[in-house]
């Protein structure tokens, strides 16, 4: 219906329109007051429907364009929001990072460094550069505390 509407309105009901405008111009002066009358009531409709056509298709293209506006305005809206939850994740992560690095000495060697592991996970899936620092973080805690245990290991055994 819409593309009859469409075709109607770029090409039937203007040529309609032309071919009664250039009869009345040409036979005015002929017609008889009955004449006259009725093709003046079938300009007047015809007049009234390009108008209407006009209208409804400005409504229409109206429509479209706010509803085009208004998905692209919550797209726009859903990715910032998105980012934002992102960062403050991000935030969130580096914090416990900042966190738990300076109770370093006060958690026990175990939860410090399943601490760090759940926080490299988390970090995984937020920024990778965050995720690498943690992880090299991680690595050099491990490596730190079996110098520590190895060196507490070789003391037992002199003492002994």
């Amino acid at each position: 219906m819409a593309q009859v509407m469409k075709i109607g309105s770029y090409i039937l009901l203007p040529l309609a329109g032309v071919l009664l405008l250039l009869s009345l111009l040409l036979q005015w002066d002929v017609l008889t007051p009955a004449q006259a009358t009725i093709y003046t009531g079938v300009g007047v409709l015809t007049g009234g429907s390009l108008a209407y056509l006009a209208s409804w298709q400005s409504r229409q293209q109206a429509s479209s364009h706010f509803a085009t506006t208004q998905l692209e305005s919550e797209r726009h809206f859903a990715l910032a929001q998105k980012d934002r939850e992102k960062s403050e994740a991000i935030e969130r992560c580096w914090d416990r990072f900042v966190w738990a690095v300076e109770r370093e000495d006060t958690l026990d060697p175990e939860v410090f460094v399943g601490l760090l592991e759940r926080l490299a996970d988390q970090s995984q899936e937020l920024d990778k550069a965050l995720a690498e620092l943690i992880e090299d973080y991680h690595l050099t805690y491990l490596e730190a505390l079996e110098l520590r245990l190895s060196g507490t290991q070789d003391q037992n055994q002199e003492d002994k």
